[in-house]
């Protein structure tokens, strides 16, 4: 199983609106957590700095029209 990521100082856009300065840990390949201020301790997670970098969903549109 892979370690845990833990993104830090990002500006990540989450379903309730934008949030400056926050963190976002993923397990399993799923978002586990996410918050702004203080990240969680995650001693055994992949920490990566993104200083300030945007962090967002993929938003990728399954549905598409005309395809053949």
């Amino acid at each position: 199983m892979a370690r845990p990521t833990l993104f830090v100082d990002a500006h990540l856009y989450a379903a309730h609106g934008p949030l400056q300065h926050s963190w976002l840990l993923v397990e399993a390949g799923r978002i586990a957590a996410l918050g702004h201020d203080a990240p969680p301790s995650a001693p055994d997670a992949e920490r990566i700095a993104l200083d300030g970098a945007v962090l967002a969903p993929g938003l990728i549109d399954m549905h598409a029209h005309g395809a053949l």
